[in-house]
């Protein structure tokens, strides 16, 4: 059996935008808990992990405007 070890070193960076600053976390909502379990509390891949293709390595959420609101959002917000 043969075994190989890559060790890659990536850099992402959470930039201020016009509608806010993005955000280093592990909460992100449209993912299941199985695609976040190599995150840590901060957000990023633990240091050890094994990763594979598709797998998350950052959590990386980006505020996003009222265009891309749905109907029912918009909606909550002018009542809220």
């Amino acid at each position: 059996r043969y075994t190989s070890v890559h060790i890659e070193e990536l850099t992402v960076v959470a930039r201020d935008t016009k509608l806010g600053p993005e955000e280093i976390t592990r909460d992100i909502s449209n993912l299941a808990e199985t695609q976040l379990n190599r995150l840590d509390d901060s957000g990023i891949t633990y240091i050890g992990a094994e990763v594979s293709a598709d797998d998350v390595l950052v959590g990386k959420v980006t505020p996003k405007g009222e265009t891309q609101l749905t109907p029912e959002e918009k909606l909550l917000r002018a009542i809220f």
